[in-house]
């Protein structure tokens, strides 16, 4: 039997690839994960809404930002690295009247965001009592950043009425996460 002792393991031109800790936990070099929610607590919206006011969570609430930074600038993220990423998005609403629909869209531009490709996804509230009605939207998205110039996410939510689109950390929220080298 051999034993190999490395504290990193590193490409031949000197990148660092792989971290062993002093308690055997491998730290990978190319991890993302970033957690996002909507900053206003309660925006009321009935026409397609780009959103645009978002608020990392980078070190607390028991969660802390693997990787790079993303960044959003009116409401257009761009990627901190190329990969495979897996984006996970929750929309959470309210309302005291029935609506016809609610709709969330992830929506993925591969040309600087000169257009845009929407994911949609559509949840009925049709719930006719005086009490506010609580719903919420959810969906997974796996994207393929081959180009971080280029490749752009927006979040967008619309409602057949007005529905109050909540936002926190529990309730309206994107997640980043970065799966495998880019294909």
């Amino acid at each position: 039997m051999s034993v190999l002792k490395v504290n990193e393991i590193q490409h031949t031109n000197g990148t660092t690839a792989l971290t062993l800790d002093t308690n055997g936990n491998i730290i990978e070099s190319n991890n993302e994960l970033s957690w996002w929610y909507k900053t206003a607590a309660s925006e009321t919206i009935s026409s397609i809404t780009l959103l645009d006011d978002w608020t990392e969570i980078s070190d607390g609430n028991g969660f802390k930002r693997i990787g790079g930074a993303f960044t959003v600038s009116s409401g257009i993220w761009t990627f901190p690295r190329t990969g495979v990423y897996r984006i996970e998005a929750q929309f959470a609403f309210s309302s005291t009247d029935p609506t016809r629909y609610a709709s969330g869209f992830i929506s993925f531009s591969n040309n600087s965001g000169s257009s845009f490709d929407n994911l949609v996804f559509y949840r009925d509230l049709n719930d006719s009592s005086s009490s506010t009605v609580y719903s919420h939207i959810t969906t997974t998205r796996f994207l393929n950043i081959t180009n971080t110039g280029t490749h752009k996410v927006k979040f967008q939510f619309e409602s057949a009425s007005a529905v109050a689109l909540r936002g926190s950390m529990s309730e309206t929220a994107v997640v980043f996460q970065r799966i495998a080298p880019p294909q």
